[in-house]
């Protein structure tokens, strides 16, 4: 819950989400730079496009109206800093 209602606020400030999406592209290698702020410390994320989804090709956590694809990088970089999607 969290998580979405923080998702929500980047959307509305473009410019939130230029510091913390550092990849600017989408691109073919499907490898992105992620920053999150972590116990108060900002943290560059490495992730890949790989998202966790359902037999029908649905993913499975958070969607983005518009397929947009911050919303599923920032959210697989929390997991990655937490420990895991459940986390």
């Amino acid at each position: 819950c969290w998580l979405v209602a923080a998702l929500a606020l980047i959307a509305e400030h473009p410019k939130l989400l230029q510091h913390i999406l550092l990849t600017k592209e989408v691109n073919k290698e499907g490898v992105y730079l992620v920053r999150i702020c972590h116990n108060g410390l900002w943290k560059t994320v490495i992730v890949d496009d790989c998202f966790p989804c359902t037999k029908h090709q649905q993913l499975l956590f958070t969607q983005a109206k518009r397929r947009q694809l911050y919303v599923p990088l920032i959210e697989k970089a929390c997991a990655k800093i937490f420990g895991s999607y459940e986390k």
